[in-house]
Order: C-alpha cells, then structure tokens, then sequence
C-alpha cells in the first residue's frame, strides 16, 4: 500500500510548564468523578457543576397522611442567559422532608421557583432561589461530553455534545433488590472496566415480579427496608439505596436503563399508581443519568394501553430519553410485533428490541437476531434501534442448567452480539446467568456466585468488541446482508452478517464459522484493504489489500473459527517527528512523568472536544518510552487561517520525537475515509501553542513528502 508520508520536525512553544501540566492532570485524576451539591431550604444563590446532579432540600410545614400521594410539588428551572427552561417535579424523601433535583447542560445562572399543590404550605409553596452552575472540568464521559439524545439524523445515540455513544449494555434486573451496595460496586467496576456503558435494572421487581393477589408481600432490599408500604406509597428509605446505587453506576461512566415503570412491583397495577410512581420515580433520578422505560416486557397487546398512558405522560416532561422494553413472541414472524407497535410512538425517542431467548431454541435465537433487527432497523420512522435482550451466556454453567432458555453459552452470547451490531442495531445488551437473576437458583441446587458469572469470558469479548467498533465510525453503518454471496445451505447459525457505511468508505462482516465469504465489492465506493479481527482473542491480521470494488471477490480467514472482517479504503497516512520543548534536553525529551499520562485520549473536553476512543496502556507507555499525547489535524480551506477541521486523531508521543498510532504501535498515523486532496496540517497539545503549516499539502495514496514546518511560516 502506498502511504503518503510527512515527515515534520517542528518545536512547539511552551505556554505552561510541561511538568505543572502533568501535575495538575494527575491531581484531576484523583478529584471525584461525580460532584453534589445539597442545600437546605432557602432563597440564597447556591452553586452546581455542569451535567452533575444538583438538589434542593425543601421542608413541609404542614402533616399529611401520604405525603407520596397527597402533595404535588412542580420547579421552574430558567437560564438568565439563554432561553432554556425546565418544568419539573419534587419528591417526598420521608418525614416533612422533600427534595427537588435538577442537572444543568449549560453553565451561567439559573433561577428555581416551586409550586404546590397546597399553596399554604409555605416550607414547600413559591420558594425560589438562584444556582450558579459552572464548568465540569473531570475526565467522566457522562458529565463531560453531557446526557443522552438523538442524533440529528435520527440513526443513532450520542451525548448532549453530539459525541457518538455505543449502547454497550449489561442486564442486572434483581441486583439493586437483591445485591449489596458493596455487591453492587464489584458489578459495576468490573463492567466499567471491560468498557460497559449501559445497565439494564427493574426498579424493584424481584426475579420477575409479584403476582400473587393484594395484600402484596412487597420485597426488600439488602438492608430489609421494604420498596412500598402500599401501592400508593413508597418507603423512602428503599429509594435513597437505589439512589446511591444509580449514582455510583454513573459514577464510572455507566448509564442506568430503568425497565418497568409501569410496573414497578407486579404487573396489572392501576394506571393512577402507575403515574403516581412514575412522576415521582421520574422527580429522583432527575439529577442523574438514566434511561426511562415503562414496560418491564410486553407479551400481550393487552399492556399497551397502560404502556401508552405512562409514557405520553412520562414524555411530556422528561428530559430523559424514553423507550418501551419489549417482550418477544416464541413463533416464526418476520419482525417483532412488540417493538414495531411502540416504534412510530410520538414519545419514544428510540427503539427497543428484544430478539429474545425463544426457549433455547438456536435456530429461532440466530434467525431472529439478523431479521428482526434488520426488519425493525428498516421500519419507519427512522429512529435509533438496539437490541436490548438476546440469549444470556450461562458460561461454564451451561450444561448444568435444565431449563434450555438458560442453558446459553459465551460463544452464544458473543456472536449475538456481532450479529445485532451488524443487522441495525447500533448497540446491544450482553446478559449472564446469576447476575439477571441474583440471588435465585439458577437451576435446581445450583446457584451461581456473582463472581463465577463476572468472569465468563463472553463479558471480556464485550470489551474486544466495543473496542473493535470503537475503531470505525460505527454510526455510518447500515445492514447489508445482500452483499454477502450465499448458496443458501448454511445452518441458520453459521449464517454471516454484513454492513457498510452509509458512504461506502468502510464495511464490516461478521463469520460465525465459515470457510469463505463471498461479496458483492461494488458496494465499496472504491478499492479497499481487509484487515481480520479474531472477536475471542482480540487479535487482529492483516488481509488483502488494494481489493478492486468492481465485480465478486473471495475471502478467506486466516484459519477457522469465529472472524470479523473490516474493509475499508486506504487510509491517508502521515509520519511526524516533534519535540516538546517542555521535557526537550539534549535531543530527546524525558519521560519522568510517563506514570502519570492517562489511558485515555486527553482531548475530549473542551477546548479541542474531540470524540475520538484512542486509548493505551501502562505497559505500551513504558516500553515506548511515551512523553505524552497530541493531537493532529487535518484541515481544508482557502487559508490557514480559516482552515475547518476535516479529519483528526490523537496519537502518543515517544521521547525521540516520533509520533505512534495508538490504535497499532506504528508510527504510520492513519486517517481512514478522508479523500485525497490538499489539506493544511495542524498539531496541538494540552500545554503548548498550536502549530498549522502555512501551506497546503497534497495528500494521495501515492505520494511522499517531506515537510518541516520550522522552515515555513507557521
């Protein structure tokens, strides 16, 4: 493959000390992810950090019987600098206490104004006050880059910044009923380390619900408090565990998934306690991150007008995204008929599918999982689609387990995965027997530790998966299992799964276990370079390259197995050298503070808000003796000076003064879909001055040059 190298030897400016840098970047690691701010009732200016829960404390000055029931508190949120407001509620936290919860997208000053419905309750009735909301300055996805929206195509998820978020989701129905907050925390952390982003819980079913008839024997939670005294009142003290279990989850960077709103405890409850929970359920987790459901599962048409009523009402005031979780039909259908119901929905802001556990039964399992999402994905209107349940991993367990809807295996659970992510469904929950169902056998006699159903293996491949998706623009990708070439004789569970981005730069194909795939190249919108990634042990080997997009071509893994296969156009590639005159000295740079350069791409947060995933590790920095990270840029325009961004990517620097690619350890610096053209070339780091080349440089597939910008006006 021809690259089109530049080789830049250019010393930067030092505007801050390189070390007070490194410093400062290290004791920001070690401030709290997550900040609150409490404050008791009054009219005084108060202060919040940007996307991070802020809450008020108000205090009743009058008795009421069911103070859950009885009183109705709304907030008027404005910004005095723009025209955002928020209408809201308040909530009952026991005794005369009620609280009122908010976060803030922007930073300025806001006002607060309540409203109640007993307008002689002065303690909770026109109290007012001012927040002075300021910057997040953290390295926490969520309150950096801001919650969850739509995309503006309407395909996919991102966050309030417009970042790309991937739905890398984990079912943990009964652990907030069930588990320990310390249980709780293992969960968590060890999702988060394996790149999670997405927990899927019940807010207080236990192992799918009560249905036994009124009076209810309500469950409770680690500590013994119970989640309801009745069905029009809930215990308070439940809810404040919940609350810290949602915080911590949000916390390390986890998105919380709240199923069954409408019903919270057993299903067939009244629409009047249904809307009352969810007001209020809605009213506490305002000030954190969630997701809002109120189907638990949908089996019957008979659920969707409760369905429908809580989430009109949910959707006329939630600033959270809501969907509806769908249940799944055990008989042959070409689409969901649950989900398809809820799609066109005016207060869904994004599609659920659940392509289900279907008895054990492979053939339904892997059918569904390609059509369904890919029938779901094509159905209008557009929206963004994920597959919420598949086939849970019972890892080591599997063949100990009678029942055949819990008998998955990880090799189930991962290729599910592959398959979701590649018939529409831009994201996917991964689920694992023992954690779903805490603290309930998982067969007879056999009960599963939580730490045995942590380590399945399947879960570590979720983290090789988000990873490998990570490395593409996965948003741009489409399902287009027509391009793959089939005589039509492999078993439902062999069959393979492609898709291609919507500008046929790039496409993926997923091979359960197959000798060959066939494809259609004139889908490609010009020649590309195969490059094969082992999904069970995150590997990947070099494929073909330069393959003409014309005509049928063959692939052939490297040897047997499961493989995914990325195709895609030959990248522009650059080879830079540069100094930081902060750590220079005597021809090379020092690594003194190497222990203290974050995993993580550092230029995320403002002011460079680059989304893009490069990471490494501690081993990677030391043995490439790595100084820092930078951040290169190519842009387009008639000037340097007005030159826009067209593509960009950060690398590591090691002390020599060479630039590494993150993503494969070679000092080729890629830019994958970015067309040949003339293009100005810019390098920023967090504690020196930019630098942009004066001139255009013209970058092709086969041209070498070389540049050095100390010699050219920059």
């Amino acid at each position: 493959m021809n690259i089109a190298k530049i080789y830049v030897l250019l010393l930067l400016v030092l505007i801050l000390n390189f070390v007070d840098s490194i410093a400062q970047q290290s004791g920001n690691i070690l401030k709290s992810q997550f900040s609150q701010t409490a404050f008791t009732s009054n009219e005084n200016s108060s202060n919040a950090i940007k996307n991070t829960k802020w809450e008020e404390i108000l205090y009743s000055v009058e008795i009421y019987p069911n103070p859950y029931k009885d009183v109705t508190i709304s907030v008027h949120f404005s910004n005095v600098d723009s025209s955002i407001v928020y209408d809201e509620y308040g909530f009952w936290d026991g005794g005369s206490t009620f609280i009122i919860r908010s976060y803030f997208p922007e930073v300025g000053s806001w006002t607060w104004k309540t409203t109640c419905s007993n307008l002689n309750d002065t303690g909770l009735h026109n109290r007012s006050g001012i927040i002075n909301v300021i910057e997040y300055n953290g390295t926490n996805k969520i309150f950096s880059h801001g919650a969850l929206k739509v995309s503006d195509n309407n395909k996919y998820l991102t966050y309030g910044d417009g970042t790309p978020f991937f739905w890398m989701g984990g079912t943990a129905w009964a652990l907030p009923i069930a588990a320990t907050y310390l249980e709780w925390q293992k969960y968590i952390d060890d999702r988060h380390s394996k790149k999670f982003t997405v927990v899927q819980i019940a807010p207080a079913r236990a192992h799918g619900g009560i249905w036994e008839d009124p009076p209810y024997n309500y469950p409770t939670n680690w500590k013994g408090d119970v989640c309801f005294f009745d069905e029009d009142e809930w215990n308070p003290l439940y809810w404040q565990e919940f609350d810290k279990f949602v915080e911590y989850a949000n916390s390390q960077e986890i998105i919380i998934a709240v199923m069954g709103l409408a019903e919270a405890v057993h299903d067939g409850t009244t629409i009047e306690n249904a809307e009352l929970f969810t007001r209020n359920f809605y009213a506490r987790m305002q000030g954190y991150h969630v997701i809002l459901s109120p189907a638990f599962d949908i089996w019957a048409a008979s659920q969707y007008p409760i369905m429908d009523n809580i989430g009109s009402s949910l959707g006329s005031y939630s600033r959270h995204l809501i969907s509806q979780h769908p249940g799944h039909s055990y008989y042959e259908s070409p689409i969901n008929e649950y989900a398809l119901y809820f799609k066109n929905k005016d207060y869904m802001n994004f599609s659920m599918n659940q392509s289900g556990h279907n008895s054990g039964d492979i053939y339904r399992i892997y059918k569904k999982v390609r059509e369904w999402n890919v029938n779901l994905y094509n159905e209008l209107p557009m929206v963004p689609m994920i597959n919420t349940e598949a086939y849970y991993s019972s890892g080591r367990y599997a063949d100990q387990i009678e029942n055949s809807e819990r008998k998955g295996t990880d090799e189930n659970a991962r290729e599910l995965g592959w398959l979701s992510l590649l018939s529409g469904s831009l994201g996917y929950t991964y689920g694992a027997t023992g954690i779903w169902q805490y603290g309930e056998e998982a067969s007879p006699g056999l009960t599963i530790p939580l730490d045995s159903a942590l380590a399945y293996i399947s879960s570590t491949q979720m983290k090789y998966l988000v990873e490998f998706f990570s490395s593409i623009a996965w948003w741009e990708l489409e399902p287009n299992h027509s391009a793959i070439i089939s005589d039509g004789l492999i078993v439902e569970e062999e069959k393979m799964a492609f898709s291609i981005s919507t500008s046929g730069k790039f496409g993926v194909a997923f091979l359960p276990n197959n000798d060959l795939l066939k494809i259609d190249m004139t889908v490609f919108s010009n020649n590309v370079d195969a490059k094969w990634f082992d999904p069970i042990h995150s590997v990947y080997l070099d494929g073909e390259l330069n393959v003409a997009n014309s005509g049928e071509h063959t692939y052939t893994p490297p040897y047997a197995g499961e493989w995914a296969l990325l195709l895609s156009e030959l990248p522009i590639t650059l080879s830079m050298k540069i100094f930081l005159s902060g750590a220079y000295s005597s021809g090379k740079m020092n690594t003194n503070l190497s222990s203290l350069i974050p995993f993580d791409q550092p230029y995320s947060s403002l002011p460079w808000n680059y989304h893009g995933t490069q990471s490494t590790t501690s081993s990677f920095i030391l043995n490439n003796k790595i100084v820092d990270w930078v951040l290169i840029e190519l842009r387009s325009g008639s000037s340097a000076e007005n030159a826009t961004i067209v593509s960009r990517t950060a690398a590591l620097l090691n002390e020599d003064g060479n630039v590494i690619d993150a993503e494969d350890g070679s000092t080729n610096i890629k830019f994958p879909s970015v067309d040949e053209g003339e293009y100005y070339i810019a390098v920023l780091h967090r504690n020196h001055l930019s630098v942009i080349s004066s001139q255009k440089v013209t970058l092709t597939n086969n041209n070498s040059q070389f540049i050095n910008l100390n010699n050219m006006n920059n």
